[in-house]
């Protein structure tokens, strides 16, 4: 799970720095609204956390957050001290709120509650390391080289020198790993980061190459076992 936020408040920010590495999930810290404004226009994350209260310009920020094409679809958690009711939070664009004080374990369980709301498809599909080169066309470009990171039944990892600016359908075609079979797929991105990281979810992917990418999968899980 890739996650943005937006807090100069050292206790938010330890207590998520230190509830995210503990969980597996990757933070993104922006301590000004400027700054978060830039990410969520250029970057897509599965989770966006404002400190609406605290922040300069924190509500601001909540309320910009469905507008923006990158992150209409994220998970939003707004975190208050008193100034904004949580209703109007909700109204703003929150899917949960966390009142201040707060701690490791109430971040923590905020953070499960997230994840159950994103779905985690890691959990359903677990990623597998990977390195090879993926070809992926949209719109006009055609064949963009990327480095493969992970692959999964339901997905995949790539790095990216370029950054895809379109929102569209991807269409992808990179060769599994030590073998010479040749996948095809459609995918929409679900996460970019500054490093020039995306994660694809796939959309479309054909029984043939769903097949080989199964068997290549529980390859990859029986060599992990032994």
């Amino acid at each position: 799970m890739h996650l943005l936020l937006l807090s100069h408040d050292v206790e938010t920010v330890t207590a998520f720095r230190r509830s995210s590495s503990e969980m597996g999930i990757h933070l993104y810290l922006c301590e000004e609204a400027r700054e978060a404004r830039s990410a969520l226009r250029e970057y897509r994350y599965d989770a966006v956390v404002i400190d609406c209260d605290d922040t300069h310009a924190g509500r601001a920020v909540l309320k910009s957050v469905r507008q923006g094409r990158a992150n209409r679809g994220a998970v939003v958690l707004a975190i208050l001290n008193g100034d904004t009711h949580g209703a109007d939070a909700v109204d703003m664009g929150a899917n949960l709120v966390l009142n201040k004080p707060i701690s490791c374990d109430c971040v923590r369980q905020e953070l499960r509650r997230v994840r159950a709301l994103i779905g985690n498809d890691e959990r359903q599909f677990p990623r597998h390391p990977a390195e090879g080169a993926a070809y992926v066309s949209f719109g006009r470009t055609i064949d963009r080289r990327a480095d493969i990171v992970n692959l999964a039944l339901g997905g995949m990892g790539l790095h990216l020198r370029d950054p895809i600016e379109e929102d569209e359908i991807l269409r992808l075609r990179f060769q599994l790993p030590g073998t010479t079979t040749v996948i095809q797929a459609q995918g929409e991105i679900a996460w970019a980061d500054p490093q020039g990281g995306i994660g694809i979810r796939f959309v479309g992917l054909s029984g043939n190459s769903r097949v080989e990418l199964e068997k290549w999968i529980q390859a990859r899980a029986r060599s992990a076992i032994n």
